[in-house]
């Protein structure tokens, strides 16, 4: 079995050179590029809520890659090989080849994905999870551990609760008390250290502020939505919360209860195995944590669980392990084995759909019509102004490298919550910059595919932009979804009011 899925990830590794990054990860990488290059100042000179880790990741990738499609993918699945052995690393060597066997279930279920979900934020998290667990089960190692608890934490900070799991996991190995402390003074000196020098940077580049204006203001109204784009109450979130816990996605369900099961069978085995089960025991609490862990997004989007599939799968692969050993009854030893066996190949399926990759996104067929416009016709000083959110102009201002116009690489929030004074002041902020910019094309994607907000306090109109347009641009290119607008007067001086 090991020799088939690692045959099979293999296989869909290769083919995924030949793919591109599209959805989610052009829109992280596009603010990258800009501040890696000094084009921009992140949150001062680009107004987003993602986390400082997000530029030092993603602009190194793009700075080594040239931000190529084969570079990009490259990287991926060099990623994903490291995590591979990060994995097999964390259990002791009889272990090892089953390990490898869950996560090479869960690299065809990455794969199978495409590059829609490909060099996520989730997956950053991953990998550094795995690694927090393969320095957790060494001795004295949980300043690592908190240096990558540290790291995770300026990607996404709710992945904290794993670490969480994995320093208690940590500590109760120590003999006694006094270590326990010396070891927890460690692992927060390692929390603090990427963490105060992250404050540094901002401090020196002048964007602290902004950055705590953006994570005290505006993020609470954008985690007042859920995954639809629905603001929400809070009674109302708290039951959307409640009932993506108890009834998942059907994939998610279905692994949890799977892994349950495998483990009750083989759960007395386990504990009478020494390091192995406490091993165990180690990545299925982390599942568990990142089970609960998109529940602080409320969002529930099915990139939201990779860490959760990774580990699942890699703890359901353990239980196969000791459901297959010897002396075993024959019945739970049946139902154990064949359960495990089934699930890991269910999730591997994804190399099998990978081979016959389905049509494009929409979003990239928006970034292709968009790079093939404005590569040929952008100049020096030229800047350009998005309209979207993932509808995939930002990946095709990634790919013919063009400069932004504003602050703004989004629209969607100016159409929630647009009674709030936080929302009013972005709306301004936004047309004084266009009026300051005046960028010579604003791509605008429209239509019902498009993430509107929807709910008490949105709205689809903004009459003061829809008159900017009207009077200083016209229609230079329009497709299905994309009107591509071009400024009717390329020595304006001043838009008129």
């Amino acid at each position: 079995m090991t020799c088939v899925m690692v045959g099979l990830s293999a296989t869909i590794g290769l083919i995924s050179l030949s793919w591109h990054p599209s959805h989610d990860a052009p829109v992280v990488l596009y603010p990258a590029y800009l501040a890696w290059n000094g084009i921009k100042t992140p949150y001062s000179g680009i107004y987003d809520f993602n986390f400082p880790g997000t530029y030092l990741v993603y602009g190194f990738i793009g700075w080594i890659t040239s931000l190529s499609d084969w570079g990009l993918q490259f990287v991926d699945l060099l990623l994903l090989i490291v995590g591979g052995f990060l994995a097999a690393l964390s259990f002791p060597k009889e272990s090892r080849r089953q390990a490898l066997i869950g996560y090479c279930s869960f690299a065809c279920l990455y794969l199978g994905w495409f590059s829609e979900y490909g060099l996520q934020r989730e997956f950053f998290c991953t990998l550094l999870a795995l690694g927090a667990c393969a320095a957790a089960i060494r001795p004295k190692r949980l300043w690592m551990v908190g240096l990558l608890c540290g790291a995770a934490i300026l990607i996404k900070p709710t992945s904290a609760v794993a670490f969480a799991w994995i320093f208690v996991w940590a500590l109760s190995r120590e003999p006694d008390w006094r270590q326990r402390g010396s070891a927890s003074l460690l692992a927060a000196i390692g929390v603090s250290i990427p963490l105060l020098l992250t404050v540094i940077w901002l401090f020196r580049i002048g964007s602290l502020s902004d950055f705590l204006a953006i994570s005290r203001n505006y993020s609470p109204l954008y985690l007042s939505m859920d995954g639809g784009h629905t603001v929400l109450t809070r009674p109302q979130h708290l039951a959307y919360d409640l009932h993506h816990l108890v009834a998942p996605d059907y994939g998610v369900l279905l692994l949890g209860g799977a892994i349950t099961l495998v483990l009750s069978l083989s759960w007395q085995d386990i504990c009478v195995r020494g390091e192995f089960g406490r091993v165990v025991l180690l990545f299925a609490g982390v599942t568990v944590c990142f089970y609960i862990y998109p529940v602080f997004s409320g969002q529930f989007w099915r990139y939201h669980y990779l860490p959760f599939f990774a580990f699942g799968l890699i703890t359901l692969a353990m239980g196969l392990c000791v459901t297959m050993g010897e002396g075993r009854e024959k019945h739970r030893q049946f139902v154990g084995t064949g359960l495990a066996s089934l699930l890991l190949i269910y999730y591997a399926r994804g190399a099998v759909v990978a081979l016959q990759p389905g049509p494009s996104l929409p979003s990239d067929i928006v970034a292709r019509q968009v790079s093939a416009y404005l590569t040929p016709r952008l100049k020096p000083g030229d800047t350009v102004q998005p309209l979207d959110w993932t509808g995939g102009t930002v990946a095709g201002m990634l790919q013919c490298r063009a400069r932004l116009a504003t602050s703004f690489l989004y629209d969607f929030e100016f159409y929630h919550n647009v009674s709030n004074p936080v929302i009013r002041g972005l709306r301004s902020r936004f047309m004084r910059e266009l009026n300051v910019a005046k960028p010579r094309y604003v791509l605008q994607v429209n239509g019902e595919d498009k993430p509107w907000p929807s709910g008490p306090d949105t709205s689809r109109e903004f009459p003061e932009l829809n008159r900017l347009l009207k009077d200083n641009y016209v229609i230079a290119a329009q497709y299905p979804t994309l009107v591509i607008w071009e400024r009717s007067d390329p020595s304006l001086r001043a838009f008129r009011p």
